[in-house]
Parts: structure tokens; sequence; C-alpha cells
């Protein structure tokens, strides 16, 4: 069995950056070769606020939690068996948080509607109480208390969406020890037990969509495990059952993944997070289930989360990156073919950088981003500059 996300944060903390290299294949391929330097940094975003939250924040998202249009935030604070909301003011700024209790060691969560009346409610992973806790939303921002289900020992990740087909939200929860289950919603934000089947060596992140092409959902799973980290491919048969459809990135060890059109052909691909070794690896997808082998490009010191997003405005999409171990958020600049400019932009944060979300916090229709500092207990807002202050302030 692998170790958990934490352990591997940890082992990561006593290694030195090297520098920057990019890496044209993974095992068995060629020598790495050290990347070229490129233009100062970018003045991509701007300082715009910090906000405490609570005991070491692990995992961060964003909706509209009280139906203003303005975008939300929320943190699952992993030592503080909590949860916290930050409404939004609609410029960029953030109320006081709202805590409500969840299990114990709440890791991740994710903002769905789960009871069918069109506002998003949460489902939080609790590590530490072997449960999940549903929060329903009272339509205005605020939440009643948890309601805990059991769902296996030690849950590590989970993600949402439509599985069976009925027109109701399901769950998929990654269990530490090699165990996916798979929960169906009846649209009340109650659950019953479905599928279970073994996703790999330690599932530390899942996500959820169309990766063949035939209209039903299937997953991705990062497998961060010592003895075979690898992403895992499911196919979904629209009835709730997935089946094992291929293993990529043989001696990886990724922590998180996330997903996009990188190489702009209309199929999705994934991007992962492989920290012990300081990795950015990209899966270009071929639109039937399966992936090409990953492409390795060097990460900062410690990479966590990752979130896609055209952050430079030039209408490819790019990766910011949290670096949990050289405390700082860099933005991979992607050249719309499935590759990445490096080295990257990076942008100074507070302590243990961990979760990473990209929203317009402030109405002006250019993408902004928030980080979860894990050990300042807190979440800081980097609003994104236009092209035009950009300009300005670079001829200023």
């Amino acid at each position: 069995m692998g170790y958990s996300t934490f352990a591997i944060i940890r082992a990561m903390r006593v290694r030195l950056a090297v520098g920057w290299i990019v890496c044209v294949a993974l095992a068995g391929g060629p020598a790495c070769t050290r990347g070229k330097a490129h233009e100062p940094t970018p003045d991509l975003f701007k300082m715009a606020g910090s906000y405490d939250v609570g005991q070491n924040p692990t995992f961060l998202a964003t909706a509209d939690f009280n139906a203003d249009h303005i975008a939300d935030l929320v943190t699952a604070n992993i030592n503080g068996q909590n949860v916290s909301i930050l409404l939004g003011n609609g410029d960029g700024t953030f109320n006081e948080r709202i805590r409500y209790r969840v299990g114990e060691l709440p890791r991740t969560l994710v903002t769905v509607d789960v009871t069918h009346d069109g506002v998003p409610d949460l489902v939080v992973a609790n590590n530490g109480s072997n449960s999940i806790s549903i929060l329903k939303n009272k339509g205005d921002g605020t939440f009643l208390d948890a309601v805990h289900r059991p769902v296996g020992q030690s849950p590590l990740a989970l993600t949402s969406a439509d599985f069976n087909g009925d027109g109701f939200a399901d769950l998929a929860v990654c269990l530490r020890f090699d165990r996916m289950v798979i929960l169906l919603g009846d649209g009340t934000g109650a659950f019953r037990e479905g599928e279970a089947f073994d996703p790999g060596d330690t599932p530390s992140a899942v996500v959820a969509a169309d990766f063949n092409g035939d209209g039903l959902i299937d997953l991705g799973v990062a497998n961060s495990g010592m003895m075979k980290g690898n992403i895992a491919v499911f196919l979904g048969d629209g009835k709730g059952a997935f089946k094992a459809a291929g293993e990529y990135g043989e001696h990886i060890r990724p922590i998180f993944l996330t997903m996009g059109d990188f190489n702009e052909d209309g199929k999705l691909d994934l991007v992962a997070t492989d920290g012990p070794r300081n990795l950015l690896t990209v899966f270009l997808g071929r639109g039937d289930g399966t992936f090409e082998a990953g492409r390795g490009f060097s990460a900062e010191s410690g990479p966590v989360f990752i979130v896609p997003g055209d952050f430079n405005r030039d209408h490819h999409l790019d990766v910011a990156v949290t670096n949990s171990v050289s405390n700082n958020l860099s933005v991979v600049i992607g050249n719309g073919d499935g590759t990445f400019r490096f080295p990257p932009f990076d942008y100074q944060t507070d302590r243990g950088p961990f979760a990473v979300v990209a929203e317009d916090f402030n109405g002006d229709q250019v993408l902004d981003v928030a980080v979860a500092n894990f050990q300042s207990d807190n979440v800081t807002v980097w609003l994104g500059r236009s092209v035009e202050e950009q300009k300005a302030k670079k001829g200023g």
C-alpha cells in the first residue's frame, strides 16, 4: 500500500530543488534536458486579500452558494474538523468565514446539487471518521447541520456526476486502501451503495468526464502509492458500473489530477502533479477512452494541486500549480499543442500552499485565482490583470 498525500509531501520537504528540467518522456524515454530561460515574470495577477479559514485547509472549491451570481469559496480544514464558507462580494473581496462542523479530518469536498433544487450543496470526505458529511444548502448560502454517512476506511478524494443516467448526482469516493466506492443519489441528499472496485494503489484524486465520446460518464484516477503509482481510466456503462480501460504513467506518483483540452483537438486530456519527482505529467486523450504515454515537465518543489485556465489570455489553456515546499504558485503557460513553456511564472504565497481554484471573482471577465495555504490557515486571493492593465503597468 502507498502513503497518504501528507506523507508524500513530508518526504518532499527534505528534497532540494535542482533546477528546471524538461522531460520529454517518462520511464524508458530520453534523458531530461534543462529548459531555457524566458522573459521576466509577467504581471498577470495582483494580490487582493487574505482570509482566515481554519486549521490547515487541504481543499478549496468555488460555487455560487447564495444565488447572487457571485462566486463564493469553501475550504475543508483537516485539523479543524470543519468547513469554512467565504461569501463573495463581487469585487474580489469576501466576507468573514462561516464555519460548519463535519467529521474527523475532512480532507476533500465537492460542491454539487444533491437535493435537485438548483443550488449547490456540499459533500465532504472525512479521512478520520471513515465517512462523508452531506450539508444541504438552504438556498441563501447557509447550510443545514451535516448528515454523516459511512463509506469505508480513510476516504481520500471524491467526485460527482450522474453515473446511472437517472438525473440525480452520484458520488465516486476514493478510499486509501485501494478501493473506489460508487454511491448512487436519489435526489433528496441520500445515497445508496453502488459497486465497489479496486482502482489501483492508494487513489488520491479522481475526475469524472466522458473520455470515449459515448455520452456516458467515465473516471480518471490518480494512484499515488509507492508500489504502483499511475493514472488509471475506467469507462462507465451508464448504469453506475465501471470497467478498467488502461493504466498510464508507470513509476509516477500522482497526487492530484485535472483535465482539459490542452492540444485543442476536441478531446479531453489529463494533467497530474507528481510531487515526489517535482513533475507535471500530461496525458493526451485520443477520444476513445485511451491516452498517449505521459509526457513529463519539471515543476517547482512539491507540486500538489493544479487547475487549468487561460491565465495570459492567449486563448490556450494554461495551468496554475501550488508548490507546497517552495511556497509559491506557478503559472505554466500552455502552447495549445499539449506542451508548456518552462520555466513557469512563480508568485510567492503564504506558507504551505495546497489547493487552488480559478474563477472570475470580481466580474471583469478576467480569470482570478485563490489559494488555500495549509500552514498559514488562510486563503489568499489574486485578481487577474487584463491585457490592458499588463501593458499599462509594463509601460509605466
